[in-house]
């Protein structure tokens, strides 16, 4: 079992962790508060309802090339990752899953989704086990469908996440690299 103090993916992927490529690791070894910063490219829904989710989310405008940073706060054993798209943000807060070794819940606004990490040499996804919406499970045949991977490409840190919904397609899918964390100073 990995020690309690250690950052949240190292616990959750034990042994797991130490076969992720160096970038990745660097990624998720959050000891302190610190802030990724890079490119990506953010593209939306047309459909009237993936307009809505975004909009109630607040989810980024579509285009290519837009700054993205993620900022990596420690919180009781869980971490929240702020992300800012250009003039758009949005954060989540991931915590081990207290039910299944392996897992992680990410919690974003009413909902909660439980994500199985299977990660090796080549990197990491998060595959979505379960879904919540203000505590209550939602039936599997209305989850999103997300498709999100960490990988390395040309030495950096590479992300790639879609979400799309049974009715109505595509919400969003934004991708791109990150240089190192660093560590921020207050």
């Amino acid at each position: 079992m990995a020690d309690a103090d250690a950052p949240l993916f190292r616990r959750v992927l034990g042994e797991r962790f130490d076969l992720l490529p160096p970038p990745i690791r660097q990624m998720h070894d959050i000891r302190t508060t610190s802030v990724a910063a890079g490119m990506s490219e953010v593209i939306r829904g047309s459909s009237f309802l993936a307009r809505f989710i975004g909009w109630i989310a607040r989810l980024p405008e579509a285009g290519p090339d837009i700054p993205v940073s993620v900022a990596f706060t420690r919180q009781n054993g869980a971490e929240r990752w702020h992300r800012t798209f250009g003039a758009s943000a949005f954060q989540s807060t991931l915590a081990a899953s207290e039910r299944r070794a392996g897992h992680v819940v990410e919690r974003l606004g009413p909902m909660a989704f439980l994500l199985e990490i299977p990660a090796d040499d080549q990197g990491l996804r998060m595959v979505l086990r379960g879904m919540s919406v203000l505590g209550i499970p939602v039936h599997r045949m209305v989850w999103p469908r997300i498709s999100a991977s960490e990988r390395v490409e040309d030495g950096l840190f590479a992300f790639d996440v879609s979400v799309s919904i049974p009715v109505g397609g595509l919400v969003i899918r934004y991708r791109g690299r990150l240089q190192p964390p660093r560590a921020i100073t207050t």
